[in-house]
């Protein structure tokens, strides 16, 4: 009777579960991009000529953004250059130019908005979106400006300073 040792049976058996395990299915899925392009103007028409728009995501924890052009256009990219947004559910929010490049992306101390601040926070803004699966060009986002924003200044009601609408 021919009896096998372990040493040969064992390196079998690692490339028959290699094979059988790690196949597609077991690969994480990945999002499906869809173009996503729009523009950002005050109730005036004017267009808002700096800053971003991010795009937070109620379902998938992605934030798409895009940086807005001198003529308020904006293209959203998920991490490529311009390759868009997955479809589904989006609060939005206004980043200004001035929050660029700040950890926490609000306006800096003294900065004077051409918008109402209420725009900077994806919770207070109003701004939602829907990406559906194709290209996406969205209605132009038209900012209040009846509100605006002094950071950093002191409130003469409350004597604290910080944002004020």
């Amino acid at each position: 009777m021919f009896r096998r040792s372990w040493f040969v049976t064992l390196p079998a058996g690692l490339i028959a579960l290699t094979i059988g395990c790690g196949g597609p299915s077991d690969a994480v899925p990945k999002l499906s991009l869809n173009p996503v392009k729009g523009k950002v103007l005050l109730e005036d028409g004017k267009p808002v000529t700096s800053g971003q728009v991010v795009f937070v995501s109620t379902t998938t924890g992605i934030s798409p953004n895009g940086k807005i052009g001198p003529d308020g256009s904006f293209t959203l990219s998920s991490g490529g250059q311009g390759d868009g947004a997955p479809a589904g559910e989006y609060k939005v929010k206004i980043e200004p130019a001035t929050a660029l490049g700040t950890s926490d992306a609000k306006p800096r101390p003294g900065a004077k908005l051409p918008y109402s601040g209420i725009y900077a926070d994806e919770d207070t803004s109003g701004l939602k979106v829907t990406v559906k699966d194709g290209d996406n060009s969205l209605e132009p986002f038209k900012l209040s400006t009846k509100q605006t924003a002094v950071v950093g200044s002191s409130n003469p009601n409350t004597g604290r300073s910080g944002m004020r609408d």
